[in-house]
């Protein structure tokens, strides 16, 4: 990274990211003490919606495509299995200052001997505006339904243990009061991004030679705190989730890209902390033929260290895979014998010719 482009760096930073994360952290305070957890990835980065509506747009091009799954606990018999398939674009602007996008999102969780798992279908929208010749900002919203059910069968309770033979009976009364086994609830959430970039416009061929950029903000979920219950009579709502988050590239030389990325998740009583460090190699810049590689490692924590796994991914053009395994270092590896789960990524973007009497979009 050339001198004038470093001083012009940490000038934004001092400007404007002090003042962010004054913003997302007087933000946490908003959190309730109720117990709840969202479904997570290791890779937070390629799962972007995860984190924040407001991340909708934020990429080079028009159309993006995102594809995750993860495994969890795939040496225990009760695992995780996490999917999401999602897709956003960027609508049509008469400007070259300001743009709406929007997107969906599908998540598929299910977990455990009752087969616990949910669904939900999210509309995603969002409206970025350029502050300056290099910083964007977008707010962004989201609206879900979400579907959630179980198999009580799979299920063992105390009430089902016969204390006088001492032998488990399923055809006893299990002593709960379950109103049904699967709901439905509306859910909602916003957020806001501010972007940094040190490309000022876009170009009709990207040749890679200004890369450093990043996104620091935050992501507020479940807005609408809805019923989750399963149970008759008991209203049981699912706690706001506030996820603040910084996602950076910097520009080391030529060839070479230092990627961080850091996000949280405050959920009622839970709380969980992501950090990632990559270095990106690029192997070929030449336009149709761009090539790189990355490799890092990333780690999990709550209260204390959960889990680091290795990061390894392959862009080319416009796609990107990668993959990570979860190495667990918890008091949970008694169990697992520090094996958690292998995690893959899929995200393939389009971007349209423009024409020339056309406002091309100045985001990378």
């Amino acid at each position: 990274m050339k001198n004038d482009q470093v001083s012009l760096l940490l000038s934004i930073m001092k400007q404007h990211t002090v003042k962010i994360f004054f913003f997302i952290f007087a933000l946490l305070f908003l959190t309730q003490k109720v117990s709840g957890q969202d479904i997570h990835y290791t890779q937070f980065y390629n799962a972007p919606f995860q984190n924040s509506p407001a991340l909708v747009g934020i990429f080079q091009g028009d159309i993006r495509l995102i594809a995750n799954y993860r495994q969890q606990w795939t040496s225990v018999p009760v695992n995780y299995r996490t999917f999401t398939i999602a897709g956003d674009f960027k609508l049509p602007s008469s400007d070259n200052k300001s743009f709406f996008a929007v997107g969906t999102v599908i998540n598929y969780d299910k977990a455990g001997f009752s087969k616990l798992n949910q669904t939900n279908i999210n509309a995603l929208g969002s409206y970025t505006r350029r502050m300056g010749p290099r910083i964007f900002a977008t707010v962004g919203f989201q609206f879900g339904v979400n579907y959630r059910a179980f198999d009580i069968g799979g299920i063992s309770f105390g009430e089902q243990f016969d204390p006088r033979s001492g032998q488990f009976d399923p055809g006893r009364d299990t002593g709960e009061l379950f109103g049904s086994e699967e709901n439905w609830y509306i859910d909602m959430g916003t957020g806001l991004n501010f972007r940094y970039q040190t490309q000022e416009k876009s170009e009709l061929v990207d040749r890679l030679e200004r890369r450093t950029k990043f996104d620091v903000g935050v992501g507020i979920h479940h807005l609408n705190t809805p019923d989750q219950s399963f149970l008759l009579g008991e209203d049981v709502a699912l706690p706001v989730r506030v996820s603040p988050y910084f996602a950076g590239t910097f520009q080391l030389g030529s060839n070479i890209d230092l990627l961080t990325n850091i996000s949280a998740q405050f959920q009622g009583s839970y709380q969980q902390f992501l950090y990632g460090i990559a270095g990106k190699v690029h192997l070929n810049r030449d336009p149709g033929k761009q090539l790189a590689m990355v490799g890092g490692v990333s780690l999990r924590s709550r209260d204390f260290t959960d889990s680091w796994s290795p990061v390894f991914e392959l862009h080319y053009n416009l796609l990107r895979v990668g993959f990570s395994y979860d190495v667990n270092v918890s008091d949970f590896n008694i169990a697992t014998d520090r094996r958690s789960g292998p995690e893959i990524s899929l995200r393939w973007m389009i971007r349209k010719v423009p024409v020339l009497d056309t406002k091309t979009c100045p985001l990378i």
